[in-house]
């Protein structure tokens, strides 16, 4: 063989023993380990892998986000509830400020509409004030009239011609229930209510009045049923405050009324703050004798079997109580 064969021969035995060597050392060398390759999921898993991550995703994220816009939502209507009932009460407000102007000019117009019927209330009793300085009514109309006795200071008294002939001054009247008679002692001795209507003088006055001349009495009576009577007395005194305004002279009874007021003779005056009995059962100052017989300043009621305006039985619609001198 040539030198140039064998070598290559040489050479070929070298690398196939080489290449049997690390042969073997690969198969002696454990393996190594080779990655994990993700596993390709079934359809299902992923499937529901995607739902519980959708699920927490909702629950973490999305849902307090929502929440959140549900409760900027409510603040804003509550906003537009709150702008329209504040428009509301604008318009309101506005409309009570008009009433409120409205009522102020119609409360300036009251005013002023007052003040003018006052002032004519003013001049009509001005001009219907007759100055006598007399202590009676002799010779005068059916009219107020201002007259002076002595231990009092000048006061109005109505004056009466027309019932039982002139010089009448009317002390006393009840007509239609207006003025409240239930009234104390300091009341009935003052005096009370309305010349022109119904008023009581005033026990004050009345003692004055009668001891300063000697007087009659003259009692008008009109029933429900419009019957008219009278009583008439021929003298007729009070009492001072002392004696608490006794009934102390009542004269002859003459009329067709019946008498039914001397049985009251020298009986005091009594109210019901004087824890009189029957001026509590009543509703009246009066001379009482035994809650009974008469009472002209009893309670104004239509009610026959009620307590009221009384002579004897006969229930009264209208009285009128005058008095007059009896000598000049």
């Amino acid at each position: 063989m040539s030198s140039k064969l064998q070598f290559i021969l040489i050479v070929c035995v070298v690398i196939w023993i080489l290449e049997s060597e690390n042969h073997q050392k690969k198969q002696e060398e454990p393996e190594s380990e080779v990655p994990n390759m993700p596993k390709i999921k079934s359809r299902e898993d992923f499937i529901k892998e995607m739902e519980e991550n959708w699920s927490a995703y909702f629950v973490h994220k999305i849902k307090p986000t929502l929440e959140q816009t549900m409760n900027i939502q409510g603040l804003h209507q509550q906003i537009i509830e709150q702008e329209e009932m504040i428009i509301t009460y604008q318009k309101l407000l506005g409309a009570m400020e008009a009433n409120l102007s409205v009522c102020e000019i119609n409360n300036k117009a009251k005013e002023m509409i007052i003040d003018q019927m006052l002032s004519r209330v003013l001049l009509s009793d001005a001009n219907k004030v007759k100055k006598s300085f007399k202590s009676n009514c002799i010779g005068k109309l059916t009219e107020i009239y201002e007259i002076e006795v002595p231990g009092i200071d000048s006061f109005l008294v109505p004056c009466d011609s027309t019932l039982a002939g002139s010089g009448w001054t009317v002390i006393q009247r009840r007509q239609d229930g207006s003025v409240n008679f239930n009234r104390n002692s300091a009341e009935y001795r003052q005096g009370f209510g309305n010349l022109d209507g119904e008023f009581f003088i005033g026990l004050e006055k009345l003692h004055l009045m009668t001891k300063s001349q000697k007087h009659e009495l003259y009692i008008h009576l009109e029933d429900f049923e419009n019957q008219h009577r009278f009583a008439r007395y021929s003298e007729f005194l009070i009492a001072d405050e002392a004696t608490s305004y006794m009934l102390r002279i009542l004269g002859e009874y003459s009329g067709n009324a019946g008498d039914w007021l001397t049985k009251h003779n020298n009986t005091i005056f009594s109210t019901a703050d004087m824890d009189n009995e029957c001026a509590m059962l009543h509703k009246s100052g009066w001379w009482y004798h035994n809650c009974s017989h008469c009472n002209l300043n009893g309670l104004y009621t239509t009610n026959k079997d009620q307590s009221g305006i009384k002579w004897n039985s006969i229930s009264l619609k209208f009285v009128q109580m005058m008095i007059r001198p009896t000598e000049n």
